[in-house]
């Protein structure tokens, strides 16, 4: 910006000595035209001495032709029109570059400051407001301060106690509940209960028994198929296997009595041992399914969270979209009102150019 600044003011040096230069070479011509003037004017008439003959001839009664009169006023009035909209855009054409960026650089300028000036208000302001708060604070004593302190303290331990009481509150629930199932307890069998209380706490308890019996029934069903089924494994291997050692016997000719006495021996042994193995495998099976069980609730649970999220998406969408439609409008309302300002500015300029015609006319 600064070798702009250096080379604009050089530039303007020049422009001054250049003018100067024409301004000399004007005067020395005009100096010789007013010379050559005085010899040749008594050749010439003047503009004067032409209307002070026209007006002698109308004296004496010579005709004046008006139409040429008027027209030559309007040449005239045509030429001036023509020579002043010429003038303009000729002027407007000669500026110069520099010229332009030095107007556009000023009006920077003042916008700039105009904002430094409210930006320094503003900070004024502010540091009077800080300095009067201050002020305030330096007159308060000590006093204030304990006494804001001791309140705090106050506030504290007041909350402390309310959380106290809360909490005791909830356990002498907690032991009456419990003191009034004992109750139930004892005197289900005597009699009914007059009080409501008692009633309402029966009916829950009811209602916990039978979920944990429904409960039971349906573990203690599952565990019966799955034993009915292990059972049905058993006694179809248990006969393919006597068919084949029945088979191998009568193949052999006969009983070997050694092997016999070990086999007896050995299979109440291996008849343990499978049967715990098939155990633990039922529980394991059982286990694995209540896993899966709770898997799928998950999976349940979460596919609600995620319609409730997406019905929340959509929600969301059908507000972006209506805020769209929105601005939408508000944007073909503002062209509309611009368009209706373009005409309305057209039809002053056109109302301005017939008046001016008519005054020029």
């Amino acid at each position: 910006m600064e070798n702009l600044y250096n080379d604009m003011e050089e530039y303007g040096k020049i422009c001054q000595l250049y003018t100067e230069k024409k301004q000399k070479q004007e005067k020395k011509k005009k100096k010789i035209d007013d010379i050559l003037d005085e010899d040749i004017l008594w050749m010439y008439e003047t503009k004067e001495e032409k209307e002070v003959k026209e007006q002698e001839e109308f004296l004496l009664g010579k005709k004046i032709n008006m139409q040429k009169l008027i027209e030559e006023e309007e040449e005239t009035k045509k030429e001036t029109t023509n020579n002043r909209s010429n003038l303009d855009h000729l002027n407007k054409l000669r500026e110069d570059p520099l010229t332009i960026i030095k107007k556009i650089e000023l009006q920077k300028k003042k916008m700039m400051d105009d904002q430094k000036r409210l930006l320094d208000i503003q900070r004024a302001k502010e540091l009077r407001n800080l300095s009067n708060a201050n002020k305030q604070t330096s007159e308060r004593s000590d006093t204030s301060l304990d006494e804001l302190e001791e309140s705090r303290r106050k506030k504290h331990l007041e909350k402390k106690k309310k959380r106290k009481k809360e909490k005791e509150r909830e356990k002498e629930k907690r032991r009456r509940r419990r003191h009034e199932e004992k109750k139930l307890k004892k005197h289900r069998g005597e009699g009914t209960i007059s009080s409501g209380t008692e009633s309402e706490l029966e009916e829950d308890v009811e209602e916990r028994r039978k979920r944990r019996k429904k409960k039971r029934e349906r573990d203690e069903r599952r565990h019966r198929d799955k034993e009915r089924e292990i059972d049905e494994k058993r006694g179809r291997n248990r006969t393919e296997d006597r068919g084949e050692r029945n088979k191998a016997k009568w193949k052999d000719g006969g009983r070997d009595e050694e092997t016999d006495g070990n086999r007896r021996g050995d299979s109440g042994t291996k008849r343990q041992k499978e049967k715990m193995r098939e155990r633990k495998i039922t529980y394991h099976r059982y286990i694995n399914e209540k896993r899966e069980r709770k898997k799928k609730d998950d999976i349940d649970s979460n596919s609600d969270e995620n319609g409730r999220r997406e019905k929340g998406m959509e929600r969301r969408r059908k507000r972006s979209r209506e805020r769209s439609r929105e601005k939408s409008r508000e944007k073909s309302r503002e062209k509309n009102r611009e368009k209706s300002r373009e005409k309305n500015r057209e039809r002053s300029r056109e109302r301005r150019e017939r008046k001016r015609r008519r005054s020029n006319s």
